[in-house]
């Protein structure tokens, strides 16, 4: 296995070292040679009949190349993996990804990179295991298994960091592959190790607030907004490509309530504000729909309804007695629910769960029942630390799951008004 050579100012060497044909800006290949001539070996690619795109690049501000760019990456390009031969180590010429319209994350990378040079935009090459955060000592080549591409942004001393196998990522969002890892940043043939930046724990969660208008015979009709953000977005960048049935499909599974009909009334995101935020760009997204339920509450024999305190959440999956490998929790999670339940006409309340407050080493937990007028408010957050641990704590953490699901799982009660 090549191990990269280290330097005593820090750097590491990427040419003649196991990565030489990773090193994308001097690639040296016989074969191209006797097809193009000696010196034409480059990432360049013939612009011109892009026409009014690298026109309308060059008339706008770096940033607004930027997104020009990479919006044409992700509407002309797919990612196919290509690994056949010297394909699996060295990438396809900008020029034939051009007109083919695919290539793996070397050419894609290495296409995004000439379409930013034609802009008059550098750009650097980065190595990256998508697997594990933190790189082993010694920079074995064999750790990487993707790469990417790095944009200096001098006027704002910061990075841009892209994935141009899936550009339907937001521009400037760090995804969750990538975050907080170690990276090997290709400058002018060397290698450099570098860390991407990670969002703070707090701002990766998914809000969810309801209304809910209960009848006297256990149906009830819901108003829903669903707000995801930073990793919560990921599995949503497509969202709204969807057809209507998936789109339904996909918001319902997520929900532990079956809801007879489902109707989308908006989907916001700001995945184009990058540019008004910076570094502190967190991508998020909006959608609003209503839904029917015809059991939403069960009737008791008499004049009671027992109504459910969270029929969205699903419940924290601890269904093995024992664990034999370590567990991994590599994000933090959070959920924050707030639920207004609309009592119906000539009902009161007779009972709520008591408050809970839950803490311990595996996250926090908190609900709160109250009535609010002719409504009963429902307020739960959960938050989830990310850890690494011992099969042996696997009961500690299952004892915390359980209490948190009983909570989830408590009922109200409301009856008829004397």
């Amino acid at each position: 296995v090549a191990v990269l050579e280290g330097r005593e100012d820090g750097n590491v060497l990427g040419r003649g070292s196991g990565l030489g044909v990773l090193d994308l800006d001097e690639l040296e290949d016989d074969e191209r040679e006797r097809e193009h001539g000696e010196g034409n070996v480059h990432h360049e690619i013939d612009v011109g009949h892009l026409g009014g795109l690298c026109h309308l690049a060059h008339e706008r501000a770096d940033e607004h190349r930027r997104v020009v760019l990479y919006d044409y990456l992700r509407k002309t390009t797919r990612y196919e993996n290509i690994s056949l031969g010297i394909g699996g180590m060295q990438p396809i010429e900008a020029s034939k990804v051009d007109s083919r319209g695919f290539g793996d994350c070397k050419a894609l990378s290495n296409y995004m990179k000439a379409l930013l040079a034609s802009a008059g935009i550098d750009s650097r090459y980065y190595l990256i295991s998508t697997h594990r955060k933190k790189l082993l000592p010694g920079y074995v080549a064999t750790q990487f298994n993707h790469i990417m591409l790095a944009v200096p942004l001098k006027e704002k001393n910061d990075t841009l960091w892209l994935e141009c196998t899936n550009p339907a990522y937001p521009i400037g969002y760090r995804h969750s592959d990538c975050a907080g890892h170690d990276v090997l940043l290709i400058e002018e043939g060397e290698g450099k190790p570098v860390t991407i930046p990670s969002y703070p724990d707090s701002l990766s969660r998914m809000e969810r607030n309801v209304e809910v208008f209960l009848s006297s015979d256990g149906s009830a009709s819901l108003k829903t907004r669903v707000s995801r953000y930073l990793d919560y977005v990921e599995s949503y960048i497509n969202f709204e490509d969807l057809s209507p049935e998936k789109q339904n499909k996909k918001l319902s599974s997520n929900m532990k309530l079956h809801p007879e009909s489902l109707k989308i009334l908006s989907v916001r995101n700001n995945f184009n504000d990058y540019a008004l935020h910076g570094k502190d760009y967190c991508p998020e997204v909006h959608i609003d729909f209503t839904m029917q339920s015809s059991t939403y509450a069960n009737r008791s024999n008499g004049d009671r309804l027992f109504v459910p305190v969270n029929p969205i959440f699903l419940a924290l999956s601890t269904q093995r007695a024992k664990r034999v490998n370590d567990i991994v929790l590599d994000e933090p999670f959070a959920y924050l629910d707030s639920i207004r339940v609309h009592l119906p006409a000539g009902y009161e309340v007779e009972n709520v769960p008591e408050p809970v407050n839950l803490e311990d080493s595996w996250g926090t937990y908190s609900s709160v029942v109250r009535q609010e007028g002719d409504c009963v408010v429902i307020r739960q957050a959960l938050n989830i630390r990310p850890c690494r641990r011992e099969a042996s704590y696997y009961d500690t953490f299952r004892a915390f799951c359980r209490k948190v699901n009983k909570a989830y799982d408590a009922s109200f009660v409301i009856r008829k008004s004397n």
